[in-house]
């Protein structure tokens, strides 16, 4: 028995190919946007320097949206910001920076355990009330030595030990 068949198929297509569009998976990359440190009662802009460049999309810097503290540079310390961005494909950026607000030039630091700072530099009273220290200090040398003479003894023992070793040690060799 003997089959013969004619298969053929023609197609016409009638339209425009496109090449897919790739697809964006890399976040914008944030420059400038490094720790800072403010001098105390400067003016501060969190944008200053910062910018923003995506791989598609390009200088997105308006995008950025800061959040964290807000920076008072009349008060010293230390404050936390957050600069977040997006691009037009969703993907995400988010850089964390700390702007430290320095202490005031010329002031005193506050001691620990003082409630208020002095209100006049130069004005300062000691436990009697006057300004120096005459009379407040105890008669004699201050405590500050008083471990010398054990570190001394100490040391006069290691290294008469390593005197004794050493003529030990060439004894031997002899």
């Amino acid at each position: 028995m003997t089959y013969a068949a004619d298969t053929s198929l023609t197609a016409t297509f009638k339209g425009t190919v496109k090449e897919a569009e790739p697809v964006d998976t890399v976040p914008p990359v944030i420059s400038g946007a490094d720790d800072v440190a403010v001098e105390f009662g400067a003016s501060f802009d969190p944008m200053a320097g910062v910018k923003v460049v995506d791989d598609v999309d390009g200088d997105v810097t308006g995008a950025v949206k800061v959040s964290g503290d807000t920076v008072d540079t009349s008060k010293p310390g230390a404050y936390t910001l957050v600069y977040t961005v997006s691009d037009a494909a969703g993907n995400e950026a988010s850089v964390t920076r700390v702007a430290t607000v320095k202490e005031k030039s010329g002031e005193t630091p506050i001691e620990p355990g003082d409630k208020e700072p002095d209100k006049e530099p130069g004005k300062d009273t000691d436990k009697d009330g006057d300004k120096d220290d005459q009379g407040n200090k105890k008669p004699g040398l201050s405590a500050t030595g008083a471990s010398v003479p054990v570190v001394a003894i100490a040391a006069i023992g290691l290294l008469a030990t390593g005197a004794v070793s050493v003529a030990v040690r060439r004894r031997r060799d002899i």
